[in-house]
C-alpha cells in the first residue's frame, strides 16, 4: 500500500488553462461558481498521487487525471509515467477537501 498526502494553496495552483489539467477536469471545475478551490483540489490530488507513486517533478502531475462521475467519489486515471509505476489491477482511492485558501488530498494506492 502506498499513500500520498498534499496540501495545496490557491496561490500555487496552476490556472485552468495549464497543461496540468485534462479537458474533463477543466470542464468540471469551470462549471463551478468558484472554480479555484476545485482546481486546487484536483492539483492536490495529482501531487498526492505522484507522491504515492514515487514520482517527482511537475511534469508527472499531468499524467494523473482526477475523474468524477455525478454522485460518485472522485477516482484516478493514470497515464504515461504514472501508469508505468502502478501494478496491474492496483486500486486507488482519493479524498479531496478544500476550505478557504487551501485544498488537501489523500491518495491511497493498494
Amino acid at each position: 500500500m502506498r499513500v500520498g498526502l498534499y496540501l495545496a494553496t490557491l496561490d500555487e495552483t496552476p490556472p485552468a488553462e495549464s497543461s496540468v489539467y485534462t479537458e474533463p477536469e477543466r470542464r468540471y471545475c469551470l462549471r463551478r461558481r468558484n472554480p479555484h478551490p476545485h482546481l486546487a483540489g484536483r492539483y492536490a490530488a495529482k501531487r498526492a498521487a505522484c507522491l504515492a507513486l514515487g514520482l517527482g517533478g511537475e511534469e508527472a502531475v499531468g499524467d494523473v487525471e482526477v475523474a468524477r462521475e455525478p454522485g460518485q467519489a472522485p477516482t484516478l486515471r493514470l497515464h504515461g509515467e504514472a501508469r508505468k509505476k502502478t501494478l496491474a489491477g492496483a486500486k486507488s482511492h482519493v479524498s479531496i477537501s478544500h476550505s478557504g485558501d487551501y485544498a488537501v488530498a489523500l491518495v491511497v494506492i493498494e
